[in-house]
């Protein structure tokens, strides 16, 4: 019966059971629904649970609903889990609780929430996709705190915590139902490609990502004295099919140009000759783009915009 509209938000009268093979508990008359959007199709389901629904202002262990997400897309498993831990070490609001602005919404924790979705590359997210987040309503001063969800498209204790639930992966057998993940996949996820879903293994990512947040903090490219002090100039812009550069020093020899989106995923790269070049950027879609040129032996870094 459940399965039969996935998307609705109907809670079913259920019986709940938590058993840690210590103190199990059981509650009775909580509300079961299943949950989500596009994974509300996929074969392992995700789920939410209410302890309010039927019983009003009921909580367990201090929270009113819990969302259990199948993680069905992530072949390591992990990353959501990965992700709030980078939250709660920011001092952020954890989806665990769920005039002027400044006196409605926290604008500080806005922006620092879309920074930490940029720096784990979440593309999922209220900035990209307009999609996974929730609006906490603090109760000590009733101004609105974001909060991102379902980070699961994104970290030292990697190793630790995949030996955590590498029992719990061989033994899922629906979390193969979608993606088709096998248990071989969980362990290679983790330093190597998957597939064009998760074009990254976990350990490689951080790298990659590393590099590319440098690149973007610094106006140059890159940081210190290696830094060129000169910028380069990028017409038309906004671009269409294709983009030309000029570098501001005019003794500088281009030699290549990378062309980042702003979530700092290589996008093109070109191998130049000559201090003026035009680029074909036909390819790119709609948006903003860094542009990083190697010239002589130093960096110089600039933007556009695709149109």
């Amino acid at each position: 019966m459940i399965y039969d509209s996935v998307l609705s938000d109907h809670y079913y009268m259920a019986r709940f059971i938590f058993d840690d093979n210590l103190h199990p508990d059981t509650l009775e008359n909580v509300g079961f629904r299943l949950r989500g959007n596009s994974s509300g199709y996929s074969k392992k389901k995700s789920f939410k649970i209410s302890f309010n629904e039927y019983v009003s202002g009921r909580k367990y262990q201090g929270v009113k609903k819990i969302n259990l997400n199948g993680e069905h897309n992530d072949p390591t498993l992990i990353r959501e889990k990965l992700c709030y831990d980078i939250w709660k070490k920011a001092g952020m609001v954890r989806p665990t609780f769920a005039g002027d602005i400044t006196g409605v919404m926290n604008v500080d924790h806005f922006l620092k929430a879309l920074a930490i979705d940029v720096a784990t590359g979440n593309w999922d997210d209220y900035g990209y996709n307009k999609n996974n987040y929730y609006l906490y309503q603090n109760p000590v001063d009733s101004t609105f705190d974001f909060i991102t969800y379902d980070p699961d498209t994104i970290f030292p204790r990697i190793d630790a915590m995949k030996q955590q639930i590498q029992q719990a992966a061989m033994e899922d057998t629906w979390r193969t139902l979608d993606y088709g993940y096998t248990v071989a996949d969980f362990n290679n996820s983790y330093s190597q490609a998957t597939d064009a879903h998760t074009p990254y293994g976990l350990k490689p990512f951080f790298g990659t990502r590393k590099q590319s947040i440098l690149i973007q903090l610094h106006p140059s490219g890159i940081s210190g004295k290696d830094a060129a002090s000169n910028g380069v100039e990028v017409f038309p812009n906004p671009a269409g099919e294709t983009i030309s550069i000029i570098l501001s020093d005019p003794l500088a020899h281009a030699e290549n140009v990378e062309i980042f989106d702003m979530y700092g995923k290589e996008q093109l790269d070109f191998q130049l000759a000559g201090d003026k070049e035009t680029l074909i950027v036909q390819s790119l879609a709609r948006g903003m783009y860094l542009l990083r040129v190697r010239a002589s032996g130093l960096f110089y870094q600039g933007k556009f915009i695709k149109k």
